[in-house]
């Protein structure tokens, strides 16, 4: 008896010394719990104020920065003039000129453009747990037009279509905002344009807009535009946008590159292409002897006879050379007069082959420019002018052949006519890209003509501009665009959100694009994308700062904040 007496009493313990470490636990687990919550909040905190006070320093160092005015500031005196400027800040702010360093390499003795790091460092005090955060964010600053600060866009008074499930990372800009769950798309034989249901656009950014969106006019909540985009769309806000936009002035920019070259040339020279032909026939005056007062860089003249079928262009393009600086001026000659292409038939000039020039050269092309990187690779190194229309184009492969036509460029091209690319992988060559501004249309198709979106697909390295319209389809194309699109007058981009397009074929043996698009609730899966895709790159502000068009202000660029560990500082004793 006293024995199960004893039993039951250590039963009695073991189960109170059970419940007593369970509770414990509990009460640990909780006090913990609360400890990491309360940390947490303090990790909250002090990034929102950090960010606050940073954000702060960056409207206020832009709203500085804005007021210079460029055209009456020498290069020499710059960086002191935005020193001043810093100084107006608060001083807990750190501002760091990187300009000059990787991957940036800007000459500062040469170049406007300035890139700064801004930072600031915040930590908690008293008896909490010690932490540090430093926020950083690059800020650009550069003497150029305002379309290159979005991914895509149109100008202040055009419109933007986004048509089905396009994906844009980065801002966009218009004057009014279009968006839909359709999409539009041209049959193979163009005879007719179809639509395809297919999900709302993603944006991951900010969108500007000077008027509306959808037809309704700004400002409007988040929970009114929600359903206006696919439901993916990180950090998606929809702004009215009052600020000044700059537009690419063409006839300025181009005087700007020829007085470069020679001296001279006032912007309504190239007002009208008649006025271009003068410019170019009074270009070829001033360099053909090679006169330092009226040449500022050797001349190399490349004319042809407007009558030749076979022109050896190999033998032409191999003067292009990276070897020093010099103007390139391709032209049609008859007995010593320069020919207007646009009233005597000229031969196009052809490359097909690599072309390397220095980084201050370039090449003017009084005509028709046409590069064809057919079954290999071509390296397209330097600046160009054309005076009539650009064609990049490779050949048609067939849907299980990869892309072969290859074009690596490093280059700004400004075409005053039409420019079309097709059948062509372009990439950056050493880590660059191609600038294109086109004055007329712009057309960029055929581009990954059904190929599959599985992560091998080579992105078009480009930032295209057109001064008119430009439509584009990634249905059975596939654009995979790192830089940017924009047109000043309207944009149309047509895509669907799937990886696969496979060429189905009607009663007619021609192909019929309907029958392979999937169905919305298959597009809706997470592994397809989008088969137009645009991701804003602004590295093309420092690798195309030779040949970029120049503006008298700066344009303000902010990069994305990056939020860092920091060490904590202890405080000083009080004595």
């Amino acid at each position: 008896m006293k024995n199960e007496k004893g039993q039951t009493l250590l039963t009695v313990m073991v189960v109170s010394l059970i419940f007593t470490v369970l509770g414990l636990t509990i009460v640990a687990a909780s006090i913990n719990s609360n400890e990491r919550t309360g940390v947490r909040i303090d990790e909250v905190e002090l990034t929102t104020n950090a960010t606050k006070v940073l954000n702060e320093g960056i409207a206020k160092f832009t709203k500085s920065i804005n007021s210079l005015e460029l055209n009456k500031i020498n290069l020499s005196s710059l960086d002191s003039q935005i020193a001043q400027e810093i100084t107006k800040l608060n001083s807990d702010i750190t501002v760091t000129d990187i300009s000059a360093e990787e991957p940036f390499n800007i000459d500062t003795t040469k170049y406007y453009t300035r890139i700064f790091e801004l930072s600031y460092k915040v930590q908690n005090d008293g008896d909490r747990a010690h932490i540090a955060r430093v926020i950083k964010r690059k800020v650009y600053l550069s003497p150029t037009p305002s379309f290159l600060n979005y991914a895509i866009g149109s100008g202040p008074d055009g419109k933007v279509y986004l048509n089905g499930a396009s994906y844009v990372n980065g801002d966009v800009f218009s004057g009014d905002l279009y968006t839909s769950n359709i999409a539009q798309y041209e049959d193979v034989n163009k005879e007719k344009i179809n639509q395809q249901n297919t999900l709302y656009p993603r944006v991951d950014g900010n969108i500007y807009l000077k008027k509306s969106l959808n037809n309704v006019s700004l400002p409007l909540s988040s929970n009114e535009y929600k359903d206006d985009f696919h439901t993916d769309s990180n950090n998606l806000t929809v702004n009215l946008d009052l600020s000044e936009f700059v537009h690419v002035n063409f006839p300025g920019t181009m005087s700007q590159v020829f007085n470069r070259l020679s001296t001279g040339f006032q912007d309504d020279m190239f007002s009208t292409p008649t006025n271009v032909h003068l410019a170019i026939e009074q270009l070829i005056t001033n360099c053909k002897n090679g006169v330092a007062s009226t040449c500022n860089q050797t001349a190399e003249l490349l004319p042809i006879s407007p009558l030749s079928e076979s022109p050896d262009y190999s033998a032409l393009v191999s003067k292009l050379t990276s070897s020093n600086a010099k103007t390139y001026i391709y032209y049609a000659n008859n007995s010593g007069a320069i020919i207007d292409p646009l009233k005597v038939p000229t031969p196009p000039l052809f490359i097909e082959q690599d072309v390397k020039m220095a980084n201050d050269s370039w090449l003017i092309v009084h005509g028709d420019l046409i590069v064809r990187p057919i079954n290999k690779t071509i390296i397209l190194q330097g600046n160009i002018i054309v005076t009539g229309d650009l064609i990049i184009s490779g050949d048609e492969e067939n849907d299980e052949t990869p892309e072969n036509d290859n074009l690596l460029v490093d280059s700004t091209i400004y075409v005053l006519g039409q420019s079309e690319i097709s059948n062509t992988n372009i990439n950056g060559y050493e880590q660059k890209q191609l600038v294109l501004l086109s004055k007329e249309q712009l057309l960029v198709n055929r581009i990954n003509e059904f190929k599959l979106n599985d992560g091998t697909i080579e992105k078009l390295d480009a930032f295209f501009y057109t001064e008119k319209s430009a439509e584009l389809y990634g249905v059975g194309s596939l654009f995979l665009i790192e830089g940017g699109i924009f047109a000043r007058d309207n944009l149309t981009i047509n895509s669907i959100k799937q990886n696969e397009i496979k060429k189905s074929f009607n009663s007619a043996d021609t192909i019929n694009l309907k029958n392979s698009i999937d169905p919305t609730s298959l597009q809706n899966r997470s592994t397809e994308k989008s088969r137009f895709q645009v991701e804003h790159n602004l590295k093309v502000l420092a690798d195309q700062i030779d040949a970029l068009p120049r503006v008298d202000h700066y344009l303000v660029i902010l990069d994305e904040p990056t939020i860092e560990n920091a060490p904590y500082d202890e405080p000083a004793a009080t004595p």
